[in-house]
């Protein structure tokens, strides 16, 4: 083999290694979290809403903070991609960080669950379901993971 042959070999190797480390990346998903607009329910107009997701592969992280006047019972924001259909009965969930209802904050916490194969992340303002009060200051602070479809 030639020198020639076995630098241009070297140079193509070198090629498709930076090609391979690329797709590795993009395999991975987004490399910095980044904001989304949900749509809010729960919240009388005026509240204040801060959310960002981060994606790597089919798992979406994602951390919501609501705070202003509770309107209704029903709790709930819009996540960033529809989760996973799994099974009819699956869902996701965790505690929340932060849970004040009525201007009272929770000794106990709450919760938030995503059905299966839904785009909605449910709150509850304790570990039974409890629904809110609707007025008063309501905040949700919760963060999470779930696979998107």
């Amino acid at each position: 083999m030639q020198q020639d042959d076995l630098r241009f070999l070297l140079r193509q190797l070198a090629d498709v290694q930076r090609r391979l480390e690329r797709l590795e990346v993009q395999e991975r998903g987004e490399a910095t979290w980044a904001f989304w607009t949900p749509k809010v329910t729960g919240w009388a107009d005026g509240y204040t809403c801060v959310a960002r997701r981060y994606v790597a592969g089919k798992i979406c992280f994602w951390e919501a903070y609501i705070t202003g006047t509770s309107n209704s019972s029903t709790t709930t924001i819009t996540a960033p991609f529809v989760g996973a259909n799994i099974n009819a009965s699956f869902s996701w969930g965790g505690a929340c960080a932060t849970i004040v209802d009525n201007g009272i904050a929770s000794a106990t916490g709450g919760r938030w669950t995503i059905a299966n194969d839904s785009s909605t992340i449910v709150f509850s303002k304790d570990f039974a379901d409890g629904a809110f009060s609707v007025g008063g200051t309501k905040t949700v602070r919760a963060q999470g993971f779930y696979e998107i479809a």
